[in-house]
């Protein structure tokens, strides 16, 4: 696997926990409101390129080799957010980790090629 700029950090926020928050905030509109500052639906955990690919690797059991190449001068180095104003106006917090929403993409992933394994089997 190939990571171009490993040192670069985000901030993975699951979508469950993004639409929720989504919600919450059609709501607090709907409700009237009409002048919002921005508000950061984030974790507040910044995670590395590198750190996302290795524990992709751990998760899935996988063998495969992490490559670390050079950042490319078009990509964003880092971003991530403080998730304060999301919890003090919203009653918001991101509740599905990383390594929990990692392990739920693995497992859809391995699902899926079971159900086309099955399939071609059939055929």
């Amino acid at each position: 696997m190939r990571v171009d700029g490993s040192n670069h950090t985000f901030d993975f926020t699951h979508v469950n926990d993004v639409v929720r928050g989504l919600r919450a905030l059609i709501g607090l509109l709907e409700s009237g409101e009409q002048s919002l500052s921005p508000v950061h639906l984030v974790s507040g955990h910044p995670t590395s390129l590198g750190e996302l690919a290795a524990t992709c690797c751990r998760l899935a059991k996988s063998g495969a080799a992490v490559t670390e190449a050079a950042p490319r001068s078009y990509d964003v180095a880092r971003f991530y957010g403080d998730p304060a104003r999301a919890q003090e106006l919203l009653g918001w917090k991101s509740e599905t980790s990383l390594e929990v929403g990692l392990m739920r993409l693995i497992e859809d992933f391995r699902h899926e090629l079971e159900l086309r394994s099955a399939a071609e089997a059939s055929v």
